[in-house]
């Protein structure tokens, strides 16, 4: 079996750690494991995964220098899966050739989400946040037309590329919601994309200089964040909560 080094990094502050160990025990270790049985990713994704430096959060990570594993290494990672770990080999489709690819076949598999609709989703989020860079000032060359010469894009056009992005990355992400959000945070739930919302919408206002806009949206923000947390169930919320409606179009809905 292949051996690896990575930085086992500390949780809040603590010191972080020269580690070296086996190639399954980086993917299926630490805080955030990059793998989870029962499935076994293709050999594309798993490169795909170690093509990165790593990462991590509040509770630690790991961070290692990008590499990618061949053939041999892929078969003895998929035995010391399946022979210790609690993995086994499953059919994947075709179409799984990322990252993101496998994150949608495993909700699909695991949830119920369906992954053609969950697939237009994110690909209409790529194509909304590209449009958004190619216009924004500072954006590359080769994306303005001609080399050298800023788009000509007004604060206003600006802004509502901005928001159709970003509201667009937000029903990519949370698709999955409405199948995998036990029944008792509904509110949570219907409260979040609008928490959400409400800073994007701050953002908007800024670019534009509307500063009444602005404090209008992260006043909301802040109404709501104080009630939008994922630890208060719906029996915690005062009736007047109920009125929010349903932020995810219908279309959005399981």
């Amino acid at each position: 079996m292949r051996e690896v080094e990575w930085v086992e990094e500390g949780a809040l502050g603590a010191p972080d750690t020269p580690t070296r160990g086996t190639l399954t025990e980086l993917l299926v270790g630490g805080p955030y494991p990059s793998l989870s049985p029962p499935e076994i990713p293709p050999l594309v994704v798993v490169n795909e995964m170690i093509s990165s430096p790593g990462g991590g959060g509040m509770n630690g990570g790991r961070r290692w220098t990008p590499f990618a594993v061949d053939d041999g290494d892929y078969r003895e990672l998929v035995g010391d899966l399946v022979g210790a770990h609690g993995f086994t080999l499953v059919e994947v489709p075709a179409w799984v050739t990322s990252c993101e690819d496998w994150h949608v076949w495993l909700w699909e598999r695991r949830w119920g989400v369906p992954s053609e609709q969950h697939r237009h989703l994110r690909a209409r989020a790529r194509d909304l946040a590209r449009q958004f860079e190619q216009a924004r000032p500072g954006a590359p060359a080769g994306g303005w037309g001609r080399a050298g010469t800023p788009p000509a894009t007004s604060p206003g056009r600006l802004a509502e590329l901005f928001l159709a992005a970003k509201r667009a990355q937000d029903d990519a992400e949370h698709f999955g919601d409405a199948w995998m959000t036990a029944p008792q945070y509904a509110n949570y739930r219907r409260t979040r994309r609008w928490m959400l919302d409400a800073h994007h919408r701050r953002q908007a206002a800024e670019m534009v200089g509307d500063e009444d806009a602005a404090a209008a949206a992260a006043d909301q923000a802040a109404r709501l964040g104080e009630r939008c947390s994922p630890t208060r169930p719906d029996e915690q919320w005062s009736a007047a909560w109920e009125d929010w409606p349903d932020y995810p179009p219908a279309e959005c809905q399981p």
